[in-house]
């Protein structure tokens, strides 16, 4: 799947005439994937970032998991939730919490997940009320996110998976401080799609921050168009695919 500690395992398997497959869950390879690309017997795909014999496209089957589990389930969404990620973004709390009164004025709730280093540092500042509401950390990340009526978020393949699961309308904002600046392109994907709308965080700023965060929440006509979209990007039988894949490369010869 992509980590570091995949590449000798692989490696081992591959020499040893194991039959290997990776899965590239980002809109491009990391290190190790592409390492290991031209020794496995195949390469499944969450983008269509590669064409050729051994690559499938499959989707992320994470995407599949929280869509099964949330389908059925009722959603108040009446507020805006904005996290940086499992370890926060001080960009992106910096700008949410500078604009809580512009927030509680124009009637929006939101919940800010800070990450737990921003929030033991600068927690004694913050003067939550009923409508603006700061945590550190959750344990089910989809579960508020099922809640919420629209998301602000960073934008790495689990979170984007679970984001179009939930066909979510979302405001992405890429860390700039990642391998092959990875999550821009998986934020590109989506947002070519017009399926999220995404800004850069070199070009944040307190205006577009907001007025991205209040279309997602009124707008109904791009709240439509968004949904409508998410419903043709995100796959919803990933996990199929993905083990459908495995097993025909089990038995095939």
């Amino acid at each position: 799947m992509g980590g570091y500690a995949s590449a000798p395992a692989v490696l081992a398997a591959s020499r040893l005439k194991i039959k290997t497959a990776i899965h590239e869950q980002n809109a491009s390879y990391g290190l190790a994937n592409k390492f290991l690309k031209k020794r496995v017997d195949r390469i499944l795909l969450a983008y269509d970032i590669d064409r050729g014999k051994k690559t499938r496209l499959v989707g992320n089957p994470r995407t599949s998991e929280i869509y099964r589990k949330y389908k059925n389930k009722p959603s108040s969404e009446d507020f805006l939730l904005i996290v940086g990620g499992s370890r926060g973004a001080k960009r992106i709390n910096d700008l949410a919490l500078d604009l809580k009164e512009e927030f509680i004025k124009r009637g929006i709730k939101v919940v800010l997940i800070t990450g737990s280093a921003y929030y033991r540092k600068n927690h004694k500042n913050f003067k939550e009320t009923n409508d603006f509401v700061v945590k550190d950390f959750v344990e089910d990340l989809p579960e508020l996110m099922h809640a919420a009526r629209a998301v602000v978020s960073r934008s790495g393949a689990t979170t984007l998976a679970e984001i179009m699961a939930l066909r979510k309308p979302s405001l992405l904002i890429p860390s700039p401080n990642v391998a092959g600046n990875h999550q821009e392109k998986n934020a590109l994907e989506i947002a070519k799609k017009e399926g999220a709308l995404m800004i850069r965080e070199s070009e944040l700023t307190p205006d577009n921050f907001l007025s991205a965060a209040l279309s997602l929440m009124v707008d109904r006509e791009l709240r439509k168009k968004i949904i409508t979209n998410l419903n043709w990007i995100a796959d919803l039988d990933a996990c199929n695919k993905f083990t459908k894949e495995l097993d025909e490369m089990m038995v095939s010869g």
